[in-house]
């Protein structure tokens, strides 16, 4: 026989504010439709960095499970992680990045190289295309985020 718990409100045992709760990694949330569910775990960013690259200096505005960045070089950096990734290429990393100096450029990022995804870091390239070229730059504002399955 399954259990079904109905509360409007959890919290700590002193009623003073919330409470820690964990989930398994089976839980399951459905969709806003109520069509279709999606494996809670799978769905959450298990890191992402907001940073700055292009200063004399760089700076992490704000982070998650990020345990440090390294300038390896213009547009390039690494940026590693405070709890590491199960397997090196069985996560995803994604990000943006602006840069105000050059109006009409495409900016991506890529890995540096697959080596370079590793399970606890991953090193990549900021990337730009403009009419007058190609190539890798620092950037003012630059955000990373990663999913897949934590160790």
């Amino acid at each position: 026989m399954t259990s079904q718990l109905n509360v409007d409100t959890i919290v700590d045992k002193a009623g003073s504010g919330g409470s820690n709760i964990k989930i398994a990694n089976t839980s399951v949330a459905v969709s806003e439709g109520g069509a279709a569910t999606t494996t809670t775990l799978q769905g959450l960013a298990k890191a992402w960095t907001a940073l700055q690259t292009d200063a004399s200096s760089d700076y992490v505005y704000d982070s998650f499970n990020n345990s440090g960045h390294v300038d390896n070089g213009s547009g390039d950096h690494t940026i590693s992680y405070t709890n590491s990734f199960r397997a090196a290429h069985n996560y995803t990393t994604g990000g943006f990045q602006t840069h105000t100096s050059d109006s009409g450029t495409t900016l991506s990022m890529k890995p540096y190289t697959k080596a370079t995804i590793a399970t606890g870091s991953t090193r990549y390239n900021a990337l730009y295309v403009h009419a007058s070229g190609a190539g890798v730059a620092d950037n003012e504002y630059a955000c990373v985020t990663s999913h897949g399955d934590l160790a």
